[in-house]
């Protein structure tokens, strides 16, 4: 039986939607605000300091492409991603406000503006206005949104940019223009080099919307028009991905000019990034990482309501098909990029947005046939969110960082050494958090570097340091260091303390 809404109700009905949605733009405005001049030393602060100080010395003046992430011995340059997001919060960093402020402001910034291509892709294929707003409100209440974009961070920007790119294709195969066309190429660009895994579920999901435009005119002998998308969708789509390719190869020279560089390469790093083939159709990945950690992260404890909506949505001829595309873009990152989606609960900002999309699609399917069960469902999956958020990231927005160690050492580095030196840290994996902290340059090393790394420290320092001098040694531990303790403890003996914060020492340039 179908319940429709009564039409005097509509109008207010989707003024009452817009409300929330505002509304939740102001709670993850709270969010960010609480933690906003806050260390970067919570989740994966690895990855954020990072980008935190690659924008560090961006703004010290640093080179523009291969840029410096000082942490593993000079030339200091081991580039990842194209810088973008980089050089825009140094350049907001140079109003007077800090790395850590600027960066969380841009990739909030760039958070919100997703809405934008969002309601591009609703408008464009005649969907309910509701089916925005419905989106919308799951997108600002998502857990892993509104924790991530609060971050020193790529993903939003990157995901910024290929949601934009999938809006502007949909709206080229329809409206065959030469700015369309030159925009659409621009922001798969900026999505590829912002973070390069981020725009193949994109690109997948659009390669559906190409085939579902050409081929009735395929069917219809059209071919001139079918042609004529077919090398619009082309240029498009394999352009930003040969950008992309090249800036690869560009930053694989850069790093192989260091020792440390070429234990990062893209070469070096396949496995990592990909996976070995049958972790693909492990528990771990099918239960663990998207039946558990994902399915939470996005919709909080009810994740089985947004499943269940999600399937409802696929018995409605009329959603069917943008719920598949959806399902889709969810699942291929997964696929792709196995290992990368396993070890890290951030890549996920990249595809979450999918899942979310086949739930408002689901939760409109419910809102055509009951609109007050559609209504109450948004509501139940938005206070699943909310909680979910308060019980687990919100406790650590909330967290104090200035009492880490890390930090603390930090501090003690910026006093006890000179500005222009050099700090080696041993216990800390190869992280950029105690160089970034210390506003130093760093050659941190790994318990896993090769041990061709710590002869280099100890016999001929100034491979690593390059022109600069030793500032101190930071020791926060020697365990796993196993295979080359007699090139570490020798070299760590006898070395004055010149501060202490938790387990890390900060040690003196020069034995007595």
């Amino acid at each position: 039986m179908q319940l429709a809404m009564p039409s005097s109700l509509a109008r207010p009905l989707v003024f009452v939607l817009a409300a929330l949605v505002l509304a939740l733009v102001a709670y993850d405005v709270y969010w960010l605000v609480i933690g906003l001049d806050q260390p970067i030393l919570g989740s994966h602060a690895f990855r954020q300091t990072q980008t935190a100080i690659s924008a560090y010395w961006l703004k010290q003046g640093g080179p523009l492409f291969a840029y410096e992430t000082p942490v593993v011995g000079a030339p200091w340059s081991i580039p990842f991603e194209f810088p973008l997001y980089q050089w825009l919060v140094a350049l907001l960093s140079l109003t007077g406000l800090s790395i850590e402020v600027s960066g969380r402001l841009i990739a909030f910034g760039f958070f919100l503006g997703c809405l934008w291509p969002m309601r591009m892709l609703c408008r464009q294929y005649k969907l309910p206005d509701t089916t925005f707003l419905f989106a919308a409100a799951l997108f600002l209440a998502s857990p892993i949104y509104t924790f991530w974009s609060r971050t020193l961070m790529i993903e939003t920007t990157a995901l910024f940019f290929a949601m934009v790119w999938l809006a502007l294709f949909a709206r080229a195969l329809d409206r065959q223009s030469v700015l369309v066309g030159i925009a659409t190429f621009v922001c798969g660009t900026g999505s590829v080099l912002a973070k390069s895994t981020t725009f193949p579920a994109f690109v997948v999901c659009a390669f559906c919307l190409f085939v579902a435009r050409v081929w009735p005119l395929v069917t219809r002998r059209k071919w001139r028009h079918a042609i004529g998308l077919s090398l619009l969708a082309g240029i498009v789509t394999l352009g930003p991905l040969a950008v992309g390719s090249y800036w690869v190869h560009f930053s694989d020279i850069v790093k192989l000019r260091s020792p440390g560089g070429t234990l990062l390469t893209s070469s070096a790093l396949t496995d990592w990034n990909f996976g070995a083939w049958d972790a693909r159709f492990s528990a771990k990945l099918w239960v663990e990482t998207i039946g558990n950690r994902v399915a939470n992260d996005s919709f909080g404890k009810l994740a089985v309501v947004a499943l269940i909506l999600t399937l409802f949505a696929l018995t409605q001829r009329r959603y069917v098909l943008p719920t598949l595309i959806c399902l889709l873009g969810f699942l291929t990152p997964f696929l792709l990029f196995t290992n990368l989606h396993t070890t890290h609960n951030y890549y996920q900002v990249a595809n979450v947005v999918f899942a979310i999309g086949a739930c408002a699609l689901g939760i409109q399917a419910l809102f055509d046939r009951a609109w007050i069960a559609g209504i109450a469902v948004l509501v139940l999956v938005l206070a699943s969110q909310i909680s979910f958020f308060g019980q687990t990231f919100g406790k650590e927005v909330v967290e104090d960082f200035t009492t880490n160690e890390v930090y603390q050492i930090g501090q003690i580095i910026q006093q006890k050494t000179p500005d222009n030196s050099v700090i080696v840290v041993f216990g800390q994996d190869w992280s950029s958090a105690v160089p970034y902290e210390g506003k130093r340059r760093g050659v941190v090393l790994a318990t896993w570097f090769p041990r061709t790394m710590f002869e280099a420290l100890v016999q001929q320092p100034d491979a690593l340091l390059g022109s600069l001098s030793l500032g101190g040694i930071v020791d926060c531990g020697t365990n796993g260091y196993d295979d080359v303790m007699d090139l570490v403890g020798p070299y760590l003996a006898g070395r004055s303390v010149l501060g202490e914060a938790g387990k890390c020492r900060l040690l003196s340039p020069v034995k007595p």
